[in-house]
């Protein structure tokens, strides 16, 4: 979790530092405004005591801002995502300038509309999308508003204001669309037409005889989704639903975050249809206990890992941050955890412990090295009450690894030091080496977390978003030597912070469950210290997966006053440790859509909260939770291990939906 350790500016070392008579330097322009991915080129005059010019001095480029870009020399900066910040030059030990820098979004070059229906029924209204990229291939995060719409012939189509497709008599019709650049050149609205763009064209046919009738569920529960149609494969009503405390969108699809009784309508054209839908409370709380703690007082901890050692009982490896151990306990009697060992290692934070699936091996993080050789060490797992550092790898990632992933004979691991993935054979853990590396184009990128199956990859890449890759499973001719990239969900993760207000924030943590990845942000204010009280937000994306190439958000899990960090999933239930909101398990049955907090899906909550035996009593910030043999273990960084339970049977029982 970089930002926890993000209190330093990232520095882009250029040249060394130069003789003590620079005086003063000039750099030009003083303020910037680049389009992401862009690059901007420094003019930089270093002058004397006495006012003459320096011809030859050397300067120092440092980004202060952390994903703003990074500098490529002493006169050249790569912008990174939209954000704001600043650049410093420096020479000698007094001379300073200072470079305030906007990046703005990257202008597309092309635009993709669709999916559209090829035929449409007159009266009908189809809603909008479409995706732009920029000329290196990245999607924008972009929503329908983002684009100039525009139809061929207004007699039979139109665009709505809300970004719909409104359908008004039989014919051939042309659907166009062009990106709303935010490039300086193209403010107004004429300019924004001439970017890139993209057409589809559509049949309408005429509008259905007699009347219409919805089809669709008259009974649901809070969280459940309900679909209706008014049938026939052309024809697309607009919806309505009232009163407040449920939504329906354009494909007919209900949500409810309240009980109560709401009336249904479709309209199209000039004929109606109601239909009446109850809507019951979810019922499905539950309340968490505390079967056990193992208090660490003495440090911050990190992640954790619970496994079933080959001695037949249970341990949790937790890492840890601001110091430079593992800490291992036997939790085998959940009610007792007992600290049997802690594995030392020349780190400041150790803050990722991961195990192999058969329990032999271990591995953990390491950042901030004294020698500044940082990467991971691989755990013999014979003894698990005592293990042991079999090999340690740094070749590669002498950088920093914030975090890990075993499958298989590999390790998957992050590199703080360039933002890629580094994929590392471990058949023979003495001898460890790297098969591959693999990584996005966008200046200033980070690769935070991964999760690993099946063969195929999913990287949480920060401003980069959900990120795909075939390792062996996706059909894409990829392997662990050869990573294949699949597809790309890109999204602005949210500014709670303000716009340029806030620190760092971005696509923090991803776990898979089936056809879903659940994909945690991570959003911090722009000045914090690790050991005072902090305030992060961030919420977690529901992703559809099932087409790995398109993946896309359907729902979400919001909670407004705390912070998502990690996160595991089984059996239904997310377990989520969300720093000062404690630990939260909620109800992920189902097909799902809108925020699950508003629809009474949380099963329970437990602020880690610790009065005695805490390195920051009363101060919650749970960082990583997991489920093993029905147990809920979660690590805190003020307090260390807990061990929670579900108590109790939810009030109401439902089918699986």
């Amino acid at each position: 979790m970089r930002s926890l350790i993000a209190t330093l500016p990232i520095l882009a070392l250029v040249s060394p530092s130069i003789a003590q008579e620079v005086a003063r330097i000039e750099v030009q322009p003083t303020t910037v405004s680049v389009a992401s991915g862009d690059t901007v080129s420094f003019s930089i005059t270093a002058y004397d005591g006495s006012g003459n010019v320096i011809p030859d001095a050397q300067v120092q480029g440092f980004v202060t801002s952390m994903g703003l870009g990074q500098m490529i020399d002493n006169t050249r900066f790569a912008s990174g995502p939209p954000s704001e910040g600043q650049l410093v030059f420096r020479a000698g030990s007094r001379a300073i300038a200072r470079v305030n820098v906007v990046v703005t979004p990257a202008a597309a070059t092309s635009v993709d509309i669709g999916p559209l229906p090829a035929t449409v029924a007159a009266g009908g209204v189809v809603p909008l999308t479409a995706t732009a990229r920029t000329r290196s291939g990245d999607d924008l995060a972009a929503d329908v508003s983002d684009f100039v719409w525009s139809t061929s012939d207004p007699s039979v189509a139109t665009i709505d204001p809300l970004g719909n497709l409104v359908t008004h008599s039989p014919g051939q019709v042309t659907v166009s669309a062009s990106h709303r650049s935010a490039s300086a050149a193209l403010e107004t609205e004429a300019a924004a037409g001439a970017g890139a763009q993209a057409s589809l064209t559509i049949q309408v046919t005429p509008a259905p005889s007699g009347a219409i009738a919805i089809s669709g569920p008259e009974q649901l529960r809070t969280g459940q989704v309900g679909r209706f149609s008014i049938g026939g494969e052309a024809t697309y009503p607009r919806w309505f639903v009232s009163p407040g405390g449920a939504w329906i969108d354009g494909q007919g699809v209900l949500v409810a975050d309240e009980p109560g009784t709401y009336l249904i309508e479709a309209v199209l054209g000039t004929k109606t249809a109601e239909h009446v839908v109850t809507v019951e409370p979810r019922s499905v709380r539950r309340d968490l206990k505390v079967v056990g703690r193992g208090a660490v007082a003495d440090r911050l901890t990190g992640d954790l890992r619970v496994f079933t050692g080959l001695d037949g009982r249970d341990y949790a490896y937790l890492g840890t941050a601001e110091s430079n151990a593992v800490l291992v306990f036997d939790v085998t009697d959940p009610a007792r955890p007992v600290m049997t060992d802690s594995i030392t290692t020349d780190a400041r934070y150790v803050l990722d412990v991961k195990v192999n699936e058969d329990a032999t091996l271990g591995v953990f993080s390491r950042e901030g090295a004294a020698n500044r050789a940082n990467g991971i060490a691989i755990l013999d797992l014979s003894d698990p009450a005592h293990p042991t550092i079999v090999s340690e790898y740094t070749e590669t990632v002498p950088g920093g690894v914030h975090n890990t992933f075993f499958d298989g004979d590999h390790i998957f691991a992050t590199h703080d030091g360039d933002g890629a993935l580094h994929i590392i054979n471990v058949s023979d853990p003495e001898n460890p080496r790297e098969v591959a590396e693999w990584h996005t184009d966008t200046p200033g990128r980070y690769l935070h977390d991964l999760y690993v199956e099946d063969g195929i990859a999913y990287l949480a890449y920060w401003q980069d978003g959900l990120i795909i890759l075939d390792v062996g499973g996706a059909g894409k001719g990829g392997s662990p030597d050869n990573p294949v990239f699949v597809g790309q969900l890109k999204y602005d993760a949210p500014a709670i912070y303000g716009p340029g207000g806030g620190g760092p924030r971005g696509t923090h943590s991803v776990y898979v469950d089936g056809n879903r990845a659940y994909v945690g942000d991570e959003v911090f204010p722009a000045v914090f210290d690790i050991t005072q009280p902090i305030e992060p937000r961030g919420y977690i994306h529901i992703v559809d997966i099932s087409d790995l190439e398109n993946p896309r958000e359907i729902s979400r899990y919001e909670v407004p006053e705390s912070g998502a960090h990690n996160h595991w999933v089984e059996d239904g239930q997310l377990y989520s440790a969300y720093y000062q909101g404690g630990v939260r398990v909620v109800d992920v049955t189902g097909d799902t859509r809108g925020n699950l907090y508003d629809q009474g899906r949380e099963v329970a909550l437990y602020v880690t909260d610790a009065s005695s035996d805490a390195y920051k009593e009363n101060r919650a910030f749970a960082f990583g939770a997991q489920l093993h043999k029905g147990k809920i273990f979660v690590s805190d960084m003020s307090s260390g291990l807990w061990v929670l339970e579900l108590t109790g049977e939810p009030r109401s029982q439902y089918p699986a939906e």
